[in-house]
């Protein structure tokens, strides 16, 4: 089981100047289910406001989400969730419709869930969902959203190219262990880790960041944390 949590930031600017205002939100729970060759995942709705749950809404698929501790990406009034085998899970809980989107078709032959941790759901250019595709032959990084093409019909089209040829070392192109370790909405960044070192690639600006060196060999996901507070309250 997976949960999401969402409040507008009028709300939480409401709450942060009324201590006796409490902040509305709305919860999102996603859970999934085998048998036989196929997954049933089933999201619901909970609004605060009005203290009610939605209905459950469900989907078959050949895939399930690909690991449900990866936290899902917010884009416009829908949530994300990576599929395995890189296809998305998209809950819009405006419409409250659930469906599945295929990858890019560049990547239509990958399957399985060992090439999890070469993609990465983002928040892409227009308030629409993108992916990031860690290419580990090419040692680079692809940039994908998505566009429609005027008739109503949208398709993935690459946006970027990053070649990381220079930011890691040999010894870890040859143990192919460069992966995708981890998304931040907020600064819209991505976190990269090798066999022993990790780093920081901001999308817009293409600028790299050393976060430092791992003495483990284990690889670890990043989870970012913001905070906030009201410059008035400072001391």
């Amino acid at each position: 089981m997976s949960a999401a949590v969402m409040c507008s930031a009028r709300d939480v600017h409401q709450h942060l100047h009324n201590e006796n205002c409490l902040s509305t939100f709305k919860l999102v729970l996603v859970c999934q289910e085998d048998f036989a060759n196929q997954t049933k995942v089933s999201v619901c709705l909970y609004d605060s406001k009005s203290n009610t749950w939605g209905d459950i809404i469900s989907i078959t698929d050949t895939c399930k989400i690909a690991n449900v501790a990866r936290p899902s990406v917010m884009v416009g009034n829908a949530l994300y969730w990576l599929l395995s085998g890189a296809n998305i899970l998209e809950f819009d809980f405006e419409r409250r419709t659930l469906v599945v989107i295929e990858k890019p078709t560049t990547y239509a032959h990958v399957t399985g869930s060992s090439v999890d941790m070469c993609f990465q759901i983002l928040r892409g250019e227009d308030n629409c969902p993108g992916l990031v595709v860690l290419s580990k032959l090419k040692l680079s990084i692809e940039l994908w959203g998505r566009k429609s093409n005027g008739d109503g019909i949208v398709s993935w089209v690459l946006q970027k190219c990053v070649q990381l040829d220079e930011l890691f070392s040999r010894p870890a192109r040859r143990k192919n262990v460069i992966l995708l370790a981890g998304y931040d909405e907020d600064t819209n960044a991505i976190f990269l880790s090798s066999d022993s070192h990790d780093f920081i690639l901001q999308l817009e600006s293409v600028q790299f960041r050393y976060i430092g060196r791992r003495e483990c060999t284990h690889f670890r996901m990043y989870y970012p944390y913001t905070n906030f507070y009201i410059a008035e309250w400072s001391c």
